[in-house]
């Protein structure tokens, strides 16, 4: 599905990524977790091109999306991302926040737009928030109005960069169900985050990032409580 070849950033002298490699299939739920600064959310950005890479490849179905003649607005409709401060539109309502995206850029008619709109708040808990405004939500609510939102763009991959941060730990848990339902139903996401148990339970694979690139690749096992290339586990 994704294969990433090479891939380093820099800022200026800092270098944040260097030399990454991996791949991503279908079906994937990757949590990727590390020390503060270790580059984490600079490399989900730069898959999603939000940061342009300094160098190496990311091919997405066959197409390096850092080629010249690349379609990057098209290609990067394949890939949502749920971001940790929601981003929602103040001055619209959360169905309005919803449809706004799949009217603007598919072209899809707005009754059919409100139609999958509903679906999707229905999904994540909120079809009696569709006519709320953002400052009406809870922390949590605006993150699964986000997460509802990101879904009606019909992606074949969801990139979350630390999707639960900035919520009260009372709210955490009802973004990581509305998570675990997407990994249960088969949704490929890469997730951002610093909760070690949530990762442990809703990955199929997990990234320790370090040193610059992925110093730990393997199971949730391997990973957080066996890993091979740094001292104890983290669970």
């Amino acid at each position: 599905m994704i294969t990433i070849k090479g891939l380093s950033k820099s800022y200026g002298n800092l270098r944040v990524l260097e030399n990454v490699s991996t791949e991503i299939n279908k079906g994937e739920v990757i949590s990727i977790i590390g020390p503060s600064g270790c580059g984490k959310s600079t490399f989900l950005r730069c898959i999603n091109l939000l940061e342009r890479p300094t160098g190496g490849e990311i091919t997405i179905d066959g197409q390096n999306i850092l080629s010249r003649n690349a379609d990057v607005s098209k290609l990067r409709q394949k890939m949502g991302m749920v971001f940790q401060s929601f981003n929602l539109f103040s001055h619209l309502m959360i169905i309005e926040n919803i449809m706004l995206a799949p009217v603007s850029l598919l072209k899809v008619p707005r009754k059919q737009a409100y139609e999958e709109g509903m679906k999707y708040l229905e999904m994540v808990g909120l079809g009696a928030k569709a006519i709320a405004f953002p400052d009406e939500l809870s922390g949590g609510q605006k993150q699964r109005a986000a997460i509802a939102r990101t879904l009606a763009m019909q992606p074949e991959i969801v990139l979350f960069d630390e999707p639960t941060s900035a919520l009260d730990p009372t709210m955490v848990s009802e973004v990581q169900a509305v998570i675990r339902k997407l990994a249960a139903d088969g949704l490929t996401m890469m997730i951002v985050t610093h909760e070690m148990k949530f990762a442990r339970d809703v990955s199929s694979r997990v990234f320790y990032m370090d040193e610059k690139g992925i110093y730990e690749d393997g199971s949730p096992a391997q990973s957080l409580i066996y890993p091979k290339n740094r001292g104890p586990g983290l669970l």
